[in-house]
């Protein structure tokens, strides 16, 4: 797995390509790595273990990551006119340990109005619009998928957006941490095998485009 040196890096590079674009760094936080003992006392109250590769992100890499960018302008509008899809126009790449100390956040693991939806999830993070991103404990295995939940769907069903935490941040990392709502990060989705794609050519193109590597 990635470490906390490389993750910073990574971001560094994201940031760098963003205000090379004129873009603006709303948020930038990396908080050091949570104890082995905040994770033990999560999982007590929460009464499940936590997907092992969060575990490892949360004690290896940082137990809080708030990263959010915005690029509004007219000449990213044109730019992003090459695209087959729309062109993102912001990032972002949120978790947080201490909040599942928070009565809020424990609330939709405890499911009391008994939605379908909540039912065997974990809140990973919220989005702006009020959309959920969530992990599924259901499957078998240390390491769960990610699923989405969104408000006003024209789809059923919660679409998985990677098959593991690991996935999830890697590929966003890949793709500047683009969007974190489902119409962001769609053009990006293989429906095939469940996840982020970041080398098909979507993802190519806009990776071209903003700047990041492509190694």
């Amino acid at each position: 797995m990635i470490d906390r040196a490389n993750f910073l890096e990574m971001l560094n590079e994201i940031r760098r390509c963003v205000l090379a674009a004129n873009g603006e760094i709303f948020e930038f936080e990396i908080g050091e790595p949570a104890s082995m003992e905040l994770v033990d006392e999560i999982e007590r109250r929460y009464g499940v273990p936590f997907p092992a590769d969060f575990v490892y992100f949360l004690t290896a890499v940082a137990g809080k990551v708030d990263i959010s960018w915005g690029i509004y302008t007219d000449d990213w509008f044109k730019k992003g006119q090459q695209l087959p899809f729309n062109c993102p126009e912001n990032g972002r790449l949120y978790w947080n340990a201490e909040q599942y100390l928070d009565s809020e956040i424990y609330w939709f693991t405890q499911n009391p109005r008994n939605l379908p939806f909540l039912e065997q999830k974990i809140l990973l993070s919220q989005v702006g619009n009020g959309d959920l991103i969530l992990f599924d404990t259901a499957p078998a295995g240390n390491q769960k998928p990610i699923v989405y939940y969104s408000h006003d769907a024209d789809y059923e069903g919660l679409p998985q957006v990677a098959g593991c935490f690991e996935n999830y941040v890697n590929s966003l990392l890949k793709l500047g941490l683009v969007g974190d709502d489902f119409y962001s990060l769609e053009p990006f989705l293989n429906m095939e095998t469940g996840g982020i794609d970041p080398e098909q050519p979507n993802a190519l193109a806009w990776r071209k485009l903003l700047g990041l590597g492509l190694v």
